[in-house]
């Protein structure tokens, strides 16, 4: 089920706080972009055809957004960064995960454009959810 589920390597590898938030988010977005299953067009027509299913069927999305409600807060929550005040980690997990779905769409519809280096960019607006970090070395 994906309540059980565990971490995925990539929510896990953001969590490195051996790296800054910017290393962190670029190696993250390289990763993404090289991902077969964020690639791979069959398995996100499925997704497509499920997300579809659930929005012709309110009881349906009801149960599923409970579902995705709380693995964003498993995810929030296994977050060792605390984002700016008045933003929780859960908003920033998922307006994070919105990003990465609408990308992992266009990517497909604009592949010429959306190359892994503007997928980083698409990405660092959520850097000023956090307060600045020092400068390495600093």
């Amino acid at each position: 089920s994906i309540e059980a589920a565990p971490l995925p390597a990539w929510a896990t590898a953001m969590n490195d706080r051996t790296l800054t938030m910017a290393e962190r988010l670029t190696r993250f977005t390289a990763t993404m972009a090289e991902n077969e299953a964020f690639r791979d067009k069959a398995q996100l027509a499925t997704e497509l055809e499920f997300l579809a299913a659930l929005l012709r069927s309110p009881e349906a999305l009801r149960a599923f957004s409970a579902v995705e409600e709380r693995r964003l807060a498993q995810l929030a929550e296994s977050d060792p960064d605390q984002p700016l005040p008045g933003t929780s980690r859960i908003e920033v997990w998922a307006i994070g995960y919105a990003l990465l779905t609408g990308l992992q769409i266009h990517q497909h519809l604009a592949p010429g454009v959306l190359t892994p280096p503007v997928l980083e960019r698409a990405f660092r607006p959520l850097l000023g959810l956090y307060p600045e970090e020092p400068a390495a070395g600093a």
